[in-house]
Order: structure tokens, then sequence, then C-alpha cells
């Protein structure tokens, strides 16, 4: 028995000395650089996303694409982040063109609600669903085509059981958003939302599209917006 117990010991004093996998680590180590690599370079492609001026304020023309990318990244931070800056850049162009239904409302609860509100499954609906609506809102003032707010009532409920249409959702969404800057006038590198506001900005007034419904939108204000 003695001599088992040595042998048994020996063995397992062997298994701990063997040296690890070359192979093993080389994978390891080209799978976190290749993540590192992804995740810098989307990082980057946010950061210098193209931006557009909402008269003062600003929000950017970001890639939906990358936007999913990033959320996968950081295991679900970034969503947090964006949603946040996406009910922002509503919020501050309602603020821009007076108008009270974008303008006054708060996108730190939209972030608590899709946050530690998901804990109860039905703060994340409503938030979505007012969220949609100041996206609808502000698709309708540009002549844009109106994003489905089904779709991510959709895209929600089956992300209760499967991880894919959770991630349609911040594509879904930043598609729809495109659509409502790219009718504003981009600002250029190192140019200032003033220079665009002093005489030579085509910012589309409500109803101003050739496609555009009929807009229960105010026209914009001549002061330059409030930023926070």
């Amino acid at each position: 028995m003695a001599s088992d117990a040595g042998s048994l010991e020996a063995a397992g004093g062997r298994r701990q000395r063997r040296a690890p996998d070359p192979g093993a680590l080389t994978a390891t180590l080209a799978a976190t650089r290749l993540a590192g690599a992804v995740e810098f370079g989307c990082v980057g492609r946010d950061m210098a996303a193209p931006q557009v001026d909402l008269q003062g304020p600003r929000a950017k023309l970001r890639d939906p694409v990358v936007v999913v990318i990033l959320c996968v990244v950081t295991l679900g931070i970034y969503s947090v982040v964006w949603y946040y800056m996406i009910n922002r850049e509503l919020r501050d162009l309602g603020r821009a063109r007076d108008d009270l239904k974008l303008g006054e409302t708060r996108p730190w609860l939209s972030v608590l609600a899709v946050t530690l509100g998901a804990l109860l499954i039905v703060p994340p609906l409503v938030s979505y669903y007012k969220t949609t609506g100041r996206m609808r809102r502000a698709q309708a003032a540009v002549g844009a085509n109106l994003t489905n707010g089904w779709i991510f009532v959709a895209l929600y409920v089956t992300g209760l059981f499967l991880l894919i249409p959770l991630l349609a959702i911040p594509w879904y969404a930043q598609r729809g958003l495109n659509a409502v800057w790219e009718h504003f006038p981009r600002i250029k590198p190192g140019q200032l939302p003033a220079d665009l506001a002093s005489g030579e900005s085509d910012m589309p007034r409500s109803g101003s599209h050739p496609d555009a419904p009929s807009s229960d939108l105010p026209p914009p204000r001549q002061e330059q917006g409030h930023q926070d």
C-alpha cells in the first residue's frame, strides 16, 4: 500500500511538472491579440464615426455592424453606453428644435430601465417602446422610413431565450437613427457646429424634405441648442 501511494505521488508530481502545451499557449495568445485588435479597431471606428450638426449638439453616424461587434467584445458594456448616447442625441435634437416630446426625455432613466429594470422584464420593453417612438418622431420630421416598433418587441422577447436576437436590436436601431442623421449636415474634422450655424447650414426644417409627411414639430430655433 505504501509503495502504491508513493507511486501515485510520484505520478502526480510528474503531472504537475509537465510543461504546458506550446500549441495551446500560442492559440490562446493569438485569440487574445485578435480580440484586442478587433476591439481596438472597432473603438477607433466608432470614435471616428462621422458627426452631424443638430444646430448646436452633435450626433454620430455609427456603423451598425461596429456597434454590434463592440457590444460583443465588451460583454454588453458598450450596449449600455450606446443606449444612453442615442437617447441623448434624440433629446438634444428635441431641444434644438423646441420639440418637448423629445427634449424633455431623460436618457439615464432609459439606461436604468434596460439594466436594473431588466430583472423585472417589463421595464426594458417600456423603454424600447418609448425610444422607438422618439426615433419614429424624428424620422417623420425628415421624411425617413419609420422604424417598426414590433420588431424591437419580437427581438427582445426572443432574446430572453436566445442571445443573437438581442444583438440585432442595436443594429436595427442604429440603422433607423442613421436614416435621420443623414439628413443633417456633416461636421468636418476640426469644424465647430457654430461654423455651420453661421450661414451655410443646410439642416432640414420640419416638413422640408421632399418626401416628408406632415409633422407637428415646430420650426428650429434661431439660437444654438443646449449641450450637456
